[in-house]
């Protein structure tokens, strides 16, 4: 058989025998395949808005696929200010810099905002079935780009505007009353349980943990669930020389 002939009986059983129908998802542009293509589209170009607008339009049971969970997950750290190869690199070069002191001045450029989308992040790969090394590595990053937003949403609220000259009192921007900022301090929190959970499950070395920062519940990872006590303790955790902001011995809020 001659080669057009071929092409010919390749086209013909191809029309004739279904196959098109492959393509009748993509075509229909409100169907679930055509609203995950058009969100990596949207991804690609850093259109994290859209990403998230296209997935929202997908029926639950898309939006349960852990490839969409992933995808929204990434979405929402890219909008909460994280770039997580750039994060890397810095703290990879941390030196002698302590942690909260890191985070403060990484995050200096933040806004409000970002606070909610880093939340988002945190509850979208919660949703995540199941989870490899590189993904508890990047819900450690998700972690600590929440602890920096806030700290610098705190410090701005204290009235030290975006710096941090080693003079900064933490219990100073810390310490208040008022329902959105004690919010705030339970976000940092659950915000440092995260960061201890995702390295252990990582099965990275870290200088602190559960046993040695105190009375940390790890276990702790809704803000609605943390009390008084431990508001307090993340408080004097911030406040203390390392891995606090505090230069001088620190830990005294109350």
């Amino acid at each position: 058989m001659g080669l057009r002939k071929s092409l010919l009986l390749l086209v013909s059983l191809f029309l004739f025998s279904g196959c098109d129908n492959l393509f009748l998802p993509l075509a229909d542009k409100t169907s679930d395949e055509a609203l995950y293509v058009d969100a990596i589209v949207a991804n690609d170009a850093n259109n994290y808005t859209l990403v998230i607008e296209k997935i929202n339009s997908m029926s639950t049971a898309y939006q349960a696929r852990d490839d969409v969970k992933y995808l929204l997950a990434s979405a929402y750290a890219s909008l909460c200010g994280l770039n997580f190869l750039n994060f890397s690199e810095a703290f990879n070069g941390l030196g002698s810099t302590t942690m909260f002191e890191f985070l403060l001045e990484y995050f200096t450029d933040s806004t409000i905002t970002e606070q909610d989308y880093c939340i988002e992040a945190e509850q979208a790969y919660d949703g995540i079935s199941t989870n490899t090394t590189g993904d508890y590595l990047n819900r450690t990053y998700i972690a600590f780009a929440k602890i920096g937003v806030i700290l610098n949403k705190l410090n701005n609220d204290a009235g030290a505007g975006n710096t941090n000259d080693g003079s900064l009192d933490p219990c100073a921007f810390v310490d208040v009353d008022d329902a959105t900022h004690t919010n705030d301090v339970s976000e940092l929190y659950t915000g440092f349980t995260r960061v201890i959970i995702n390295i252990g499950n990582a099965g990275l070395d870290g200088d602190f943990s559960c046993t040695n920062v105190g009375s940390i519940d790890c276990s702790k990872t809704d803000s609605s669930l943390v009390n008084d006590d431990e508001r307090l303790l993340i408080k004097n955790l911030i406040d203390s020389p390392d891995p606090g902001l505090n230069t001088g011995s620190g830990s005294d809020c109350s």
